[in-house]
């Protein structure tokens, strides 16, 4: 398809189509369907196109295959088109359309848990941020306090003086450490939160890289249909 030899695709479609209906692979057997009844199109036999891409249609109705239902609805349009069947043309277009819109929707839907996905991840990341930031300075102040403590403990000569403040500079030592402690759990569980969340991300910008084709497809057609005056304005 891709050097225009359709003639060539054309076999090769069929081979796979037997081997998706050998197999009882629905799914192959819609997709290789649709790309035959592309292929007529291509070559300007939509009345070879239309067979193809009618059966396609059933197994998207009946399997809910709806986006390789979108595609199978699009080309038995333009197939009636060519044959200058206006009127079943824009039947086909019109259900095109309303699926097309459905499908519109869900992508819509998609992008938003999308959007709301990565403001939740790079709102977990400023947190880990934080409170590393956080950490590190309670770990400066950790080794700050267990410098004054053994400079303490070697001025024994002060020992009674400074009994006192020893026993609470070691209790905020303490106090400290545990702090840290609790930072360090609490940014070890936002990383593993926030990987899951970027691996979500990715795969949900996958999933719309994929499908973005479709809108375009949708309103080729329906411009198509305009252009040879197949409805009115």
């Amino acid at each position: 398809m891709g050097r225009n030899n359709f003639t060539r695709a054309i076999i090769h479609y069929n081979e796979g189509l037997e081997l998706a209906e050998n197999s009882n692979n629905n799914y192959l057997r819609i997709s290789l369907l649709y790309r035959l009844g592309a292929a007529y199109n291509k070559l300007e036999s939509p009345h070879k196109a239309i067979p193809f891409l009618s059966e396609a249609i059933e197994i998207g109705q009946a399997y809910g295959y709806r986006d390789e239902l979108e595609r199978a609805l699009r080309l038995i349009s333009e197939s009636y088109l060519q044959l200058e069947d206006y009127a079943t043309a824009f039947v086909f277009q019109s259900d095109y359309i309303a699926l097309h819109d459905s499908l519109t929707n869900q992508k819509r839907i998609e992008q938003l848990s999308l959007a709301q996905a990565k403001f939740d991840s790079e709102l977990k990341q400023a947190e880990i941020e934080v409170l590393t930031r956080d950490a590190a300075l309670q770990q400066e102040a950790y080794n700050r306090q267990r410098l004054f403590t053994y400079f303490s403990i070697g001025c024994a000569s002060l020992f009674l003086i400074f009994i006192g403040l020893l026993w609470y500079q070691n209790r905020r030592i303490k106090n400290s450490k545990r702090i840290v402690d609790y930072r360090n759990r609490e940014i070890k569980q936002q990383a593993s939160l926030l990987r899951e969340t970027n691996a979500t991300k990715d795969k949900l910008f996958s999933i719309i890289s994929h499908d973005l084709r479709s809108p375009l497809g949708g309103l080729k057609g329906l411009m198509e249909l305009i252009s040879r005056d197949g409805i009115t304005q």
